[in-house]
């Protein structure tokens, strides 16, 4: 494993620990999110298409979903991946808070599809490359689930044109909340007793 790939995971797991944190802040300091999700992306009677998804299988939490194989880009790319789906028994709770380019990352309550996220985005840039993890939690029964990976965005400027521009314009027009949403929504088999 190289040296980025472990500090994308460190960070990854410092935003996952941090996104715990302030939801049972929130929580114990009784922070009611007064306002409505931002950002809904489409309709709220989604059908949903699999087909040539992948399906991942957590044995200790009894979790399967299905996700793709990979992304629909060409100049953005999946590391960790699949991604990780996990159970929290934490309240779901979500605050907007700090910026993305800060350790902690930037969160955000979003709605997808007529689903509510709270959604994490973390980006630092390294030799060419724009690194982000994210973390997309909604409520589930009393808990969470919460879906993470991580993304490597090459530096457009790194290309000549035509590809510049391809890229440039890739990065405008993509978003992961649809996928994050199809995968979140596939998720089945959880354990009562997480």
């Amino acid at each position: 494993m190289d040296y980025n790939a472990i500090v994308n995971r460190k960070a990854l797991i410092v935003a996952i620990v941090l996104l715990a944190i302030l939801a049972a802040l929130a929580v114990y300091f009784g922070v009611v999110i007064s306002q409505s999700p931002q950002g809904d992306t489409g309709s709220h009677d989604v059908t949903y298409d699999y087909s040539g998804w992948g399906m991942a299988t957590d044995t200790a939490a009894s979790i399967v979903f299905r996700y793709p194989s990979r992304l629909p880009t060409t100049y953005i790319t999946v590391i960790d991946w699949p991604p990780k789906v996990e159970t929290s028994n934490a309240p779901y709770a979500c605050s907007a808070a700090g910026l993305e380019v800060q350790s902690a990352g930037r969160t955000l309550p979003v709605a997808i599809n007529g689903h509510s996220y709270c959604v994490t985005r973390e980006s630092e840039g390294a030799a060419g490359s724009i690194y982000t993890n994210y973390a997309y939690a909604m409520p589930h029964g009393k808990g969470i689930l919460i879906l993470t990976w991580s993304t490597r965005v090459v530096q457009c400027e790194n290309y000549p044109d035509p590809q510049m521009s391809a890229c440039a314009a890739e990065r405008q027009a993509f978003s992961m909340d649809p996928i994050a949403d199809q995968i979140l929504q596939s998720v089945m088999g959880i354990k009562a007793s997480r």
